[in-house]
């Protein structure tokens, strides 16, 4: 045998009977210490959609939850009111979703609500943005993906069994108000979603498998497809790279006490040159490690 084939052989000899496959890989999950107070954070990219199949979890990843007292989610999923929601995501007076959209988009969209039992004379009356996240949300479910089995609402319910202290680091209100500024320049994302549809439950299969690995340059790498389009940067900034400053703020505020906590927002947030762990590297007294 040559000798790379038995380094190779051995490696995975050991991999088996150490049983290590998980534990060997990255993950999108960093601790992050403030030695001034004792203060720590562990970091966890999620992933909002997903199945069954990405359980179990790495065990360094449920141990970093078992070590902690508070959990903290973008927002507390558990106490939306969908009233509240709705009267929030719909037009109330004579504006509707045709009228925001060009002819040939919105009869696109049309036929895909209708093919989803949606009729018009409910999803006519969403803001441009709703019906993206609704277009997207029935694709995935139909794909077999739920927010049921995502990490957030996985460890929301560990959270609560446990009676932790559960915050969240944004609110509905505030994302609704950022959606609401978008305005119409999410009909490019609705077009885009649309052409995706039918790949959309693969799209996402990739992610899960990107976020196993933890492969954060694959992740950016899709987050990056589009970046062609001239409303990319700015759609961008909006929605990803201003929240990660200001997630990065809050989390300033956790190191600067002596507790503990567990914070769950979306792995496109944590990775990149201007994400989360990017903006917390620039405090040189903090002590960072992925795991």
């Amino acid at each position: 045998m040559k000798s790379s084939n038995l380094i190779k052989y051995l490696i995975y000899s050991l991999t088996i009977l150490l049983n290590v496959r998980a534990e060997s890989a990255e993950t999108f999950l960093w601790q992050i210490d403030n030695p001034d107070n004792n203060g720590r954070v562990y970091l966890l990219g999620s992933i909002h959609l997903a199945d069954s199949t990405l359980y179990p979890l790495h065990p360094n990843i449920e141990h970093a939850f078992d070590s902690s007292s508070i959990f903290v989610l973008e927002v507390l999923i558990d106490q939306i009111n969908p009233l509240d929601l709705m009267d929030k995501m719909t037009y109330k007076d004579d504006t509707t979703l045709e009228s925001k959209l060009p002819e040939d988009l919105f009869k696109q969209a049309a036929e895909l609500f209708e093919s989803f039992g949606i009729q018009k004379s409910i999803y006519n009356k969403f803001k441009p943005w709703f019906a993206l996240i609704t277009l997207q949300s029935a694709s995935y479910m139909e794909a077999g993906f739920s927010q049921e089995s995502g990490i957030d609402s996985y460890f929301l319910a560990k959270a609560r069994d446990r009676k932790m202290e559960v915050m969240e680091i944004e609110s509905v209100e505030m994302q609704i108000k950022l959606l609401d500024k978008l305005g119409d320049n999410v009909g490019q994302y609705i077009k885009t979603a649309l052409a995706e549809n039918n790949t959309s439950g693969d799209l996402l299969r990739e992610i899960i498998e990107i976020w196993e690995k933890g492969d954060d340059e694959a992740l950016d790498e899709i987050m990056n497809r589009g970046s062609e389009a001239d409303d990319y940067h700015e759609i961008m900034e909006e929605l990803n790279y201003n929240r990660n400053i200001d997630m990065a703020k809050k989390i300033n505020e956790y190191l600067n006490n002596d507790k503990t906590y567990f914070v769950v927002v979306g792995a496109a947030h944590v990775t990149g040159e201007k994400g989360i762990v990017r903006i917390l590297e620039n405090n040189e007294k903090y002590t960072i490690i992925r795991y």
